[in-house]
């Protein structure tokens, strides 16, 4: 798995997960800020960035990656974990699968309700995947995301490189997602939503805090699915002031 480093070596570590159609460079708005207090990991996804050609087969197996990819950079501590939108359900899953590695979760954007079968992502996401990575398709899910316009260039770069199938094939786990169960992990998590994002992300975020032991979950106001683009001096508040504490 492709990953970035940034911050001291002796810094607490802190995995940050990108979402869907973008790449690890998502995280640039907040990485230096970030990085000042923590040694970051941030990897591509498959499917996505310089993993485009590497084929996204579950999320599953996926997590099981991240777990390798933990024990591999770092072996003797645990990893705070943050993610957002797809990197939001992988945070969790994550947390559930690996407890002795993870000090803590971030997940943002993460929907957990049923959605009816004539929902537009369960209909329309086959049909629209081999034509995701085109501009019409990409310049409007940037203003969906609230991606300022001075900003789409690298948008529109980055997300070119998320493969169609891998869209697909995200798009299809991610409709059917539903919170964890049969968990064991016992450490902090934080649930965050937009209070502008979809009535079911919002409606997921008490779900998805009451599945673990310690889960809470806030509302951040005004704010959409991409407020680490929309307001990355808040996201990076919010992460460092519940993440800070997991190491004493």
């Amino acid at each position: 798995m492709e990953v970035s480093e940034h911050g001291p070596l002796e810094a607490p570590p802190l995995l940050l997960l990108h979402g869907l159609l973008i790449d690890r460079t998502m995280w640039q708005p907040v990485m230096e800020t970030l990085g000042r207090s923590f040694r970051l990991l941030i990897p591509d996804l498959p499917g996505h960035g310089t993993a485009r050609n590497r084929r996204w087969t579950s999320m599953s197996r996926v997590v099981r990656d991240l777990t390798d990819l933990i024990d591999s950079r770092v072996p003797d501590a645990r990893v705070g974990v943050v993610g957002l939108s797809l990197g939001g359900y992988l945070a969790l899953e994550l947390a559930r699968a690996a407890p002795d590695r993870i000090a803590g979760a971030v997940a943002s954007g993460v929907n957990a309700v049923p959605l009816p079968f004539w929902s537009p992502p369960r209909l329309l996401g086959p049909v629209l995947a081999p034509f995701i990575v085109t501009r019409p398709m990409l310049s409007a899910n940037a203003r969906v995301l609230r991606i300022p316009p001075d900003l789409h260039p690298w948008y529109l770069s980055a997300a070119r490189r998320t493969h169609p199938r891998a869209f697909a094939r995200v798009n299809r786990e991610l409709t059917g997602y539903r919170p964890p169960v049969d968990n064991a992990f016992v450490r902090p998590v934080l649930v965050l939503c937009g209070g502008d994002e979809p009535p079911g992300i919002r409606r997921s975020a008490p779900l998805l805090a009451a599945a673990f032991a310690r889960g809470e979950h806030r509302t951040v106001p005004g704010v959409g699915h991409g407020w680490i683009i929309e307001r990355p001096a808040l996201f990076t508040e919010t992460v460092s002031n519940f993440i800070t504490p997991l190491f004493p």
